[in-house]
């Protein structure tokens, strides 16, 4: 796993959070409830501290299905489960990684805080979008706009 990789719960995970299974151990289960697919690997390792040896834990994680890094595995879920959004915010935020650089920062905390329905993520794309003409670059901002709709409307 690289420390920029988005970790999601998979269908398999979200049972076994839901449904309080109890076939996993305490430190796997506090760390798949920690998995927002929102939190880069990086970001889980600053936060989660009450689970040691969280990378071990998160790859045990992977190797039951509970847990993935893997975008087009979730939009086969999503497409089984509803659950869209989450999958679109990843792929803005690697987006904004890719197009802003060292100023994704701020886009990224606007894509996490965005409700997780599509009229919402639009609103927030149309945000960054004027967030980054102006403290950026008026074409990036354009650029940003054009791929994260055909992202939000694939």
């Amino acid at each position: 796993m690289k420390p920029e990789q988005i970790l999601f719960r998979t269908a398999k995970g979200e049972h076994m959070v839901n449904n309080h299974g109890r076939d996993i151990s305490i430190a796997q289960r506090r760390a798949l409830i920690a998995i927002d697919g929102r939190t880069s690997l990086s970001e889980l390792s600053r936060k989660v501290v009450w689970v040691q040896n969280l990378e071990a834990v998160l790859h045990e994680l992977c190797d039951l299905g509970l847990v993935t890094c893997d975008l087009m595995e979730m939009q086969t879920q999503t497409a089984l489960t509803g659950t869209g959004t989450l999958v679109h915010k990843a792929q803005l935020i690697e987006l904004a990684r890719e197009l802003l650089g060292k100023h994704a920062e701020k886009i990224i905390q606007k894509i996490n805080a965005s409700q997780d329905n599509y009229a919402a993520l639009n609103e927030t794309v149309l945000t960054c979008r004027k967030f980054i003409r102006l403290t950026v670059d008026a074409d990036l901002a354009e650029r940003f706009l054009a791929r994260a709709q055909a992202i939000i409307d694939a």
